[in-house]
C-alpha cells in the first residue's frame, strides 16, 4: 500500500557506554513513545491509511494506538507487523524487508546511524525519513515529529517534487566473500575486543573513512571535519590516518574535545579500492565495532554514490507549500 507509512523505533538507540564515558544525554523509550505519537497524529492529519510499526520490547506500536484510542484521536489504522521478536539488531532488519514486501510508501526510522545502517542493508529500495533518537548521529534528522509527518504526508501523496528524495553515499566493507556497509564512517580499531561496541578512545583508532565531514558532526566522521568539508551530495568522501605529523582539535564526544594526531588526510574518490593493510584489526561501523577481523590485509573499503534513498523533508515541505496543498478555502 503506497499510502502506508512503515516506523521503525529502536528501543535500544540513545542508551549505550557513551552516557557513561562522555556528557551524553539518555534517550529514553518515554520520550520515542511520545515521539511516536506525534508522528502518527501528523501522519493521520495528512490522510496517511496506515502505519505499519515494527515490534520492540517496550510495545511502542501497540501503546501508541492504545494511548490515542483511549483518548478518541486515532483514525488511521495502526498495525504492529508479526516478525519474531529477539530484542537484536535482526528485528530492524526484518522489519525493513516486512515493509518492502508490504509496499509501503515510505520508512520512518527513529534511531541513530545504526539503525538506519540496517534498514539500508536490508531494503535498498524503500525511501527513509530518519529521525535522531541516537548517540553522535549524522545520518538522521535532528527533526519534530510533527513535522517529519507531515513531510512523510506530502511525500506519499506526489506533491514532493522532483527533489524530494536524495541518494546519500554509502561505504562498501570487501574481503573475498565477506561483505558488509556504512552509511557515514569506516573506523580501523586497534583492538580485537567488542565490549559495549561503541567506540569512544581514539587512541585505539587508526583509520576513518567516511562519507561527509561536517565540524558540526560529533564522532569519527568530526576528525575529517575539523580538516575539510564534504558534504551529504559531494560526490567524494573523506579518509584520515591518525598519527603524528600534526594534530586537530576535535569534538569527537559531547563534551569532549581532544587533540588527535594526524598522519594523511584525502579525499576518497567514489568506487577506489582504499586497502586496509594491517594484520589484525576491529572494524567499527557507523560508530560501533562490529566486526573482528583476522589477517586482514587486502581488505577493502571503497565508496558508493548510490546509498539510501533519503527523503529531503526541507525540500518537500517548499514543494508543497509552492503548491499551495496547505491552503484551504
Amino acid at each position: 500500500m503506497k499510502n502506508s507509512v512503515g516506523i521503525i523505533v529502536n528501543p535500544e538507540s540513545g542508551r549505550d557506554i557513551r552516557r557513561l564515558t562522555t556528557m551524553a544525554s539518555t534517550f529514553d523509550n518515554n520520550q520515542k513513545l511520545n515521539m511516536l505519537e506525534r508522528l502518527v497524529m501528523s501522519l493521520q492529519s495528512m490522510g496517511v491509511e496506515r502505519a505499519y510499526v515494527m515490534p520492540d520490547s517496550f510495545s511502542m506500536g501497540q501503546k501508541t494506538a492504545d494511548t490515542l484510542k483511549a483518548r478518541g484521536k486515532l483514525e488511521m489504522d495502526i498495525s504492529v507487523i508479526d516478525i519474531p521478536l529477539t530484542g537484536k539488531p535482526v528485528d530492524t532488519m526484518r522489519a525493513a524487508e516486512a515493509f518492502g514486501e508490504l509496499d509501503v510508501g515510505i520508512i520512518v526510522v527513529m534511531g541513530g546511524d545504526g539503525t538506519n545502517r540496517l534498514v539500508f542493508k536490508s531494503n535498498r529500495a524503500t525511501p527513509i525519513l530518519p529521525i535522531s533518537t541516537g548517540t553522535n548521529n549524522v545520518f538522521p534528522y535532528l527533526i519534530e515529529t510533527t513535522t517529519a509527518g507531515i513531510a512523510a504526508g506530502v511525500y506519499i501523496y506526489g506533491y514532493a517534487g522532483d527533489n524530494a528524495i536524495q541518494r546519500r553515499k554509502f561505504l562498501r566493507i570487501c574481503r573475498g566473500d565477506f561483505e558488509d556497509i556504512a552509511l557515514i564512517d569506516v573506523g580501523i580499531v586497534d583492538e580485537l575486543f567488542k565490549g559495549s561496541r561503541a567506540v569512544w578512545d581514539t587512541k585505539r583508532v587508526k583509520e576513518v573513512f567516511s562519507t561527509v565531514a561536517r565540524p558540526e558532526f560529533i564522532g569519527l566522521s568530526s576528525i575529517a571535519g575539523y580538516l575539510d568539508i564534504v558534504d551529504f551530495d559531494s560526490p567524494c568522501g573523506a579518509h584520515v590516518i591518525l598519527g603524528s605529523k600534526y594534530t586537530v582539535k576535535v569534538p569527537y564526544a559531547p563534551g569532549t574535545v581532544d587533540s588527535i594526531g594526524i598522519d594523511l588526510y584525502e579525499r576518497m574518490e567514489p568506487d577506489r579500492e582504499y586497502v586496509i593493510d594491517y594484520g589484525d584489526f576491529m572494524l567499527a561501523l557507523d560508530g560501533e565495532r562490529d566486526i573482528i577481523v583476522k589477517n586482514g590485509d587486502g581488505t577493502k573499503v571503497i565508496l558508493g554514490l548510490d546509498g539510501p534513498k533519503v527523503l529531503n523533508v526541507s525540500a518537500t515541505l517548499k514543494s508543497a507549500v509552492s503548491r499551495g496543498i496547505f491552503k484551504r478555502g
